[in-house]
Formats: C-alpha cells, structure tokens, sequence
C-alpha cells in the first residue's frame, strides 16, 4: 500500500495504475469495500475500474447474498459497473431499483454537503 500511497503523493501516474492493476487481480467478495477504499483514498482509477468489473460480473450473486455492499457503493463505482462489458443482469428490477436508490441517495448527500438540507 506504501507504494499506491507515494505513487498518488507524487503523482506518479504510471505506478499509480500499475499499483491499481495488481491489486484489481485479487478483488473478491470479501475485500471489495477494502480495496475501494483505497482507490478512493489514494486517486486510483485503474483499482476503482477493477473493481467495478468485479461487481458488475458479480452483481446478481452480490445483490442476493450481500446487498448492504451494493447500497454501500459510491456513484463513480456504479459508472465503472455500468460501463464494463461484463455486467449481466439477471433481475432488472432489482437493478433498477438500486440505480434509482443509489442516485437518489446521492442527491441528498450533496444536497446536505452543500447546505441545502
């Protein structure tokens, strides 16, 4: 994380995706709030990409057994989820649903941040 964390300080660009690379090669159900974390934390688009293709592969199975992670999603993940090739829906409703919910929630918290609330 050493590496990430200077590679962002510095604005090393190059490292800075390297480091997001690897670490996109082990997200897994158990970490994805982790390693989304550190994305944000330290500006790591290639990492917050991964993972985004790991839940949109995932969605179905994750919307089933670990909803509280889908509601917990940021907006920017939900653009990387959407736009990767390998999202597959299986309820789109449900889908729906949680775009609709995950916007809405996302208007209030700017709302409130911006005083509006």
């Amino acid at each position: 994380m050493a590496t990430l964390a200077l590679s962002d300080y510095y604005s090393v660009i190059p490292l800075n995706r390297l480091c997001g690379t690897l670490l996109g090669e082990v997200v897994s159900e158990k970490n994805i709030n982790y390693l989304l974390d550190i994305a944000e934390n330290y500006s790591c688009v290639t990492l917050e990409d991964a993972c985004g293709n790991f839940l949109a592969t995932n969605f179905g199975k994750m919307l089933e057994e670990e909803p509280e992670v889908i509601l917990g999603m940021r907006l920017s993940t939900w653009v990387a989820m959407i736009k990767s090739d390998n999202l597959t829906i299986k309820y789109v409703t449900s889908f729906l649903f949680f775009v609709i919910f995950i916007s809405h929630h996302n208007l209030i918290r700017n709302q409130v941040r911006a005083g509006g609330i």
